[in-house]
């Protein structure tokens, strides 16, 4: 599942809000019947003191997705179109989606 989506700018470092609409050839932002979910996206950056050290346990950057305000079904494949939608949009933090978890408040 594709989406046109708002970011809406926070003060916030490392926290993200969207407003997820269906994707559509014709942007409608704002029409209430194309509006699917707003949602918090919180990027836990590993610290550097740990990027370089060797270890058995391997650290990564995370992010955690709060889903609110959801107009569809939540289930797995809603949840995996935000991960591949965060991951896509935020590919400056190296976040594998693996790392990506989403909750739905």
């Amino acid at each position: 599942m594709e989406f046109n989506f708002l970011e809406n700018i926070t003060p916030y470092k490392n926290l993200f809000e969207y407003q997820l609409y269906k994707y559509d050839d014709e942007i409608q932002i704002g029409k209430e019947d194309t509006f699917l979910a707003n949602i918090q996206v919180v990027i836990v950056e590993l610290n550097e003191v740990f990027k370089n050290r060797k270890s058995d346990v391997s650290f990564k950057n995370k992010a955690f997705v709060i889903v609110d305000d959801c107009k569809i079904s939540f289930d797995e494949v809603f949840a995996n179109s935000i991960k591949r939608f965060v991951f896509n949009e935020l590919a400056e933090f190296e976040i594998e989606e693996s790392e990506i978890q989403v909750y739905n408040s």
